[in-house]
């Protein structure tokens, strides 16, 4: 079966179902199509097994040398922006294991959590110019980009992008960046065929049925 072709689940799966380097593959896969879908550079994407014990595994997502530097010389609208977009990128990552799971895994992304709550307060300022994980308006500005973060990550075109990545990182372990771009681009094109063809034969079917003979 292709990647693209299965959709969400609508119900809640154990975790212990789902082994955990799939889930490291979807987590980093998930940063790696945000990035590209926001434009932001990076050199590759990987998981790796951390404890031969457990079987445990963990992920590298790794963005282009100097990408991120230039933020501080952008005027204050674009500077909002950028980091929105890379906040959102951060989050990506967990959301997609939410996408695949329809559970939260907090505890394995406390990393990128701080992470994009320290872009947030320190580069934003919303409120304070400290670092606060109990700020209430900087969990609620949070929570507004995990839902753009979702939202953006559940369309067709992009979930499918996200499990042929995942898939490939099973696989491989490793891609590099530009190979990911491509197959980022080709699950992409290869959806956008599969709901045409789809959007086809629904339109052929209905154009064959015949009205019913109401009587009045």
């Amino acid at each position: 079966m292709s990647a693209c072709n299965s959709g969400f689940r609508n119900n809640r799966i154990k975790r212990k179902a789902i082994p955990k380097t799939t889930r490291a593959a979807y987590h980093e896969a998930g940063h790696a199509v945000m990035a590209w879908l926001l434009d932001i550079t990076f050199e590759n994407v990987s998981i790796m097994l951390l404890n031969e014990d457990d079987g445990g595994y963990g992920g590298c997502f790794q963005l282009q040398y100097g990408e991120g530097k230039k933020i501080d010389q952008l005027d204050i609208k674009e500077k909002r922006t950028t980091i929105e977009n890379y906040v959102i990128m951060i989050l990506a990552g967990e959301i997609s294991e939410f996408l695949l799971t329809r559970r939260h895994n907090l505890l394995d992304s406390l990393s990128d959590y701080f992470e994009a709550y320290k872009m947030t307060l320190h580069h934003l300022c919303i409120s304070s110019d400290k670092f606060d994980p109990d700020n209430r308006e900087t969990e609620l500005y949070m929570k507004w980009l995990s839902e753009r973060c979702k939202i953006i990550l559940k369309t067709p075109q992009n979930w499918c992008a996200v499990k042929t990545i995942a898939h490939e990182l099973v696989k491989r372990k490793v891609i590099r960046g530009w190979e990911a771009v491509d197959i980022i681009k080709n699950s992409r094109l290869k959806n956008d065929t599969i709901q045409s063809k789809k959007r086809a034969h629904s339109n052929l079917a209905n154009s064959t049925l015949k009205p019913r003979n109401i009587l009045l």
